[in-house]
């Protein structure tokens, strides 16, 4: 095929996929996709080809092979969005630790991002480290102060915790539960 066909099949099955993307053919989508990246694999990290398809195994319920396709977009391009993206994954598959590593790797790129102090705070939620999460979501917070959502869920945190410290109160609570 010479180039100017390999680029117009390329275009054409970049516009199908996106087409049947949004009619909720998401494997259809995902093999117009897979297509290209036979094509032209270096054009897979060039338009974040990876980080496109794991959007969409996101979007089809997917989350372990979207996590493998974000990784690929890491691994070939790192950017502050996919490592974000994963570690809401991540956080939703219960795999705390992992997110929060993605979490950090977004913040040395770049350190003001609200996203990745709420996602991280969330990961700290999974595993019981409230201190850690509200000083997340208290930096999200300075970040952006109109965040409803995290003060919302800042206030049901200082709530349990309250919940917690009046169980441990009573006559034969327990400090460790």
């Amino acid at each position: 095929m010479n180039e100017k066909k390999k680029k117009e099949k390329i275009y054409e099955l970049f516009n199908r996929s996106i087409e049947y993307v949004n009619e909720g053919k998401f494997d259809k989508g995902i093999e117009c996709l897979n297509e290209i990246i036979g094509l032209e694999p270096d054009l897979a990290a060039d338009i974040d080809l990876y980080s496109l398809r794991g959007v969409i195994n996101k979007d089809k319920g997917d989350y372990k092979m979207a996590i493998k396709d974000y990784s690929l977009a890491i691994e070939l391009c790192p950017n502050v969005d996919v490592h974000i993206e994963r570690a809401s994954l991540y956080i939703q598959e219960g795999e705390y630790d992992p997110a929060i590593a993605d979490c950090n790797a977004a913040l040395g790129i770049d350190p003001n991002n609200a996203r990745a102090f709420s996602n991280r705070g969330c990961a700290y939620v999974g595993k019981d480290e409230y201190d850690k999460a509200i000083a997340d979501f208290k930096t999200v917070l300075q970040i952006d102060p109109d965040d409803q959502d995290i003060r919302e869920f800042l206030e049901k945190i200082y709530e349990a915790q309250e919940m917690i410290y009046e169980e441990q109160a009573k006559p034969g609570g327990s400090p460790n539960e």
